[in-house]
């Protein structure tokens, strides 16, 4: 996750020299080499100051995702905590592979490369405590289709946007009840609107009538077509609006929709034919990725939206009112043992009587839990990352202890359990934050998990071109982004609200040019590698962040407010960062940014340095 974490010591880049007799006469001759540079790599030591109530000392380290399989390619960002964890100490952690031509690590990013098994080893810098795990990787199976899973739809019987929506609407119907795998639509422009979906429906369900519901194990071909969105009252904030919606989100995957996708054409939003951009609806989507697993888009052209065009968000079933709150007053120091009893330990408040589960018949579709808040800002409250939760059945026996688990992460809900208790592992009884609420609700949650943007061409969107604004386990990669936003927040990629709640993404090998910002404002535990940015890019607050690998064209690059997060062998103009005030900031408690063996274009050596 630093410049120690590599194993080679050595920075390898590509250096280009072309030759002309004249500025204004061809090229003679263009060569390409590489140059190695030895970075003399020295391990600092995990600094380890005072708490409220003593050292913080180390007594371990802890995986908290530990991938028992990952296929050939595969790129998954490895989350290591200093035990015991708390936000305004270092939390320096190695990877280490036992075969790397395997499975290897860099900067703390797993990647699978070969067939076999291999044991990943976190150390906490500076000691011998390690935790570790093994996993398996294997080959990419065949993704191929046999004849009788792929529908080819038949053309519309007409043109308007009224009956070729409908019409729509009746082949993925089509295909999802008689069990085919893939709808290959036909090689034309379909012209489409979110109106005809709308029928006459109360507020509560009036969103879904404005949607295209994706079904599971569904892969729509579309086969070097264009679906136009025509322009409607929808489109606009002067618009039309049922309830508190306004816009629309036309293709949704939901519901716990999982491995849907399209592929192979493009998807046109309506932005050509408005009056003005500023009329535009910042709301209308044309792609929503929302509780759904392993959903796509690939080779696909992304253009022309009015709003956020493509997003990823997360979704709690009667939001923050399905939560159950953790109070102060039903804590005291101390945790529970594995059989359930309590027991004496230091850095730790536990809850005193059990919590009631929340309601069985929403696990099926909602079957993830964290601590936290929907909105990614109540944990701020207190000062730990890591906590346990005991689980009871109705009985009142233990069903399990899942220990060290990480704020705001994911974790699968137990089925049958009816009560739980919660340990935090920190140093003083949090008392602030909503209410007589102490910190943070214990709530079910959907998100999308593992879905990937790959090889698509996203352009002329004028508010943004992804806004992820949730997700776990992202991939996007070898895209093109191009000309996106021409209103706030003006992105090729927003990651904004919800941010603590995002963890995992990898974008890689893409391209961002022209209008629009790359805007990794928030999120946890992610990966930026190998693209070439020639955009305005900044983050503001996230944790764990790994930029390396990369080339930046311009010299307005910038982290602030960033904990253990590396900006480490990447080509820049520049780069500006700062480390929050652990003191005086609102939201306290992040530790560093860590800057190291970037170059200029120029060649010329950026400074190392460390901003606490």
């Amino acid at each position: 996750m630093s410049k120690w974490l590599n194993t080679s010591g050595e920075m390898t880049v590509n250096v280009t020299a072309s030759a002309k007799y004249s500025t204004n006469d061809p090229l003679i001759d263009t060569k390409t080499i590489e140059v190695t540079q030895d970075l003399n790599i020295e391990s600092p030591t995990n600094k380890r100051e005072s708490g409220y109530k003593g050292e913080f000392a180390i007594t371990g380290v802890t995986i908290n995702n530990k991938p028992s399989t990952i296929k050939v390619g595969e790129e998954v960002v490895l989350i290591g905590t200093v035990i015991p964890a708390y936000w305004l100490q270092d939390n320096l952690v190695s990877f280490r592979s036992s075969n790397p031509d395997v499975a290897s690590v860099s900067w703390g990013v797993l990647k699978g490369n070969s067939d076999g098994t291999a044991v990943i080893t976190a150390t906490a810098i500076g000691t011998t405590y390690t935790d570790s795990f093994t996993v398996t990787v294997q080959s990419v199976a065949d993704g191929g289709y046999k004849a009788s899973e792929i529908y080819y739809a038949p053309e519309p019987i007409a043109d308007d946007s009224t009956t070729v929506t409908n019409w729509l609407v009746d082949q993925i119907n089509y295909v999802s009840e008689n069990g085919y795998k893939k709808l290959v639509l036909p090689n034309k422009t379909l012209t489409v609107s979110p109106v005809p979906i709308l029928g006459n429906v109360s507020e509560a369900t009036a969103e879904e009538h404005l949607c295209i519901f994706i079904p599971s194990d569904l892969c729509i071909d579309l086969n070097g077509c264009t679906i136009q969105m025509e322009a409607s009252g929808w489109s606009t904030y002067s618009g039309q609006s049922v309830g508190i919606y306004n816009g629309y989100s036309f293709f949704v995957f939901d519901k716990n929709c999982k491995n849907s996708g399209f592929i192979n054409g493009t998807l046109s939003g309506e932005v050509d034919q408005l009056s003005s951009i500023t009329s535009g609806n910042e709301q209308v989507c044309m792609v929503a990725f929302r509780n759904c697993e392993g959903c796509y888009l690939e080779d696909v052209e992304v253009c022309n939206s009015p709003g956020f065009n493509i997003t990823s968000t997360i979704y709690a079933p009667g939001g923050i009112g399905n939560a159950t709150y953790i109070k102060d007053y039903n804590l005291e120091e101390g945790g529970y043992a594995d059989n359930g009893d309590k027991r004496e330990e230091t850095l730790a408040y536990r809850t005193i009587e059990p919590m009631q589960w929340t309601s069985p018949d929403l696990l099926t579709e909602y079957p993830y839990y964290m601590i936290g808040s929907v909105w990614g800002t109540v944990g701020e409250f207190i000062d730990t990352t890591l906590y346990d939760i005991i689980w009871y059945k109705s009985n009142g026996d233990v069903l399990g202890i899942d220990r060290n688990n990480m704020l705001y992460y994911p974790y699968k809900a137990p089925t049958d359990a009816e009560k739980y208790n919660i340990v935090l592992h920190q140093d003083y009884l949090p008392t602030t934050g909503f209410s007589s609420y102490c910190f943070a609700p214990v709530f079910l949650h959907g998100q999308p998990r593992g879905c990937w943007i790959k090889n698509c061409n996203i352009h002329n969107n004028t508010s943004t071109g992804i806004a992820m604004v949730g997700g776990i386990n992202w991939l996007v990669e070898g895209c093109t982004f191009k000309d996106n936003g021409f209103r706030d927040p003006s992105s090729h990629i927003d990651m904004e609200d919800h941010g603590d709640c995002m963890f995992g993404h990898i974008y890689r090998n893409n391209t961002f040019s022209g209008t629009g910002y790359f805007y990794p404002l928030y999120g946890r535990q992610f990966a930026i590698h190998n693209n070439d940015i020639n955009s305005y890019c900044r983050s503001i607050r996230v944790y764990g962040m790994r930029v390396y690998n990369n080339i930046f064209h311009r010299s307005d690059v910038g982290f602030s407010y960033g904990g253990d997060c590396v900006f480490a062998q990447n080509i820049t103009e520049g780069i500006s960062s700062s480390a929050r005030n652990k003191n005086t900031d609102a939201y306290p408690g992040y530790y560093a940014m860590y800057i190291y063996d970037n170059l200029k274009s120029d060649g010329t050596v950026i400074e190392d340095k460390i901003d606490q």
